[in-house]
């Protein structure tokens, strides 16, 4: 009886697994490839603000405390481009431009430049931050 029972437990998680793999298999985004954009947009992001870091020539306040450096916008377009390349539809929340509609199932949330503080200071403790949701 418990073999019985265990048995048919694990008939009842298999079902499951499969119809879940079966859902994920017909999901209309290719993952994988936003995946790989997402990495791609990070490293173009990454060998500008590499290029920028210390030889900053303009910094600009768009708050009381806020900075906005063309490290800043260089790296949101390269990054906006990068994405738009492979997801021309794709909506894109920027920090520095705000909204680029498109497709407001598929989003993706960009910081081009998480810690323009330490950056402007020469202090190398900063991101690029891309989220797909």
């Amino acid at each position: 009886m418990p073999y019985t029972r265990y048995r048919m437990g694990l008939c009842f998680k298999e079902r499951l697994l499969t119809q879940a793999v079966k859902q994920y298999k017909s999901f209309p985004m290719d993952m994988e490839k936003i995946k790989q954009t997402g990495i791609a947009a990070a490293f173009a992001s990454g060998r500008i603000l590499r290029s920028k870091f210390g030889n900053i020539s303009s910094i600009v306040k768009k708050g009381r405390i806020d900075l906005v450096t063309e490290a800043d916008t260089e790296s949101e377009q390269a990054v906006i481009d990068t994405i738009q390349s492979s997801f021309p539809t794709h909506s894109i929340l920027t920090e520095e431009t705000g909204l680029h509609a498109g497709d407001n199932e598929c989003q993706w949330i960009i910081d081009p430049l998480d810690g323009t503080t330490n950056f402007a200071h020469g202090l190398p403790v900063f991101a690029t931050s891309i989220a797909f949701a």
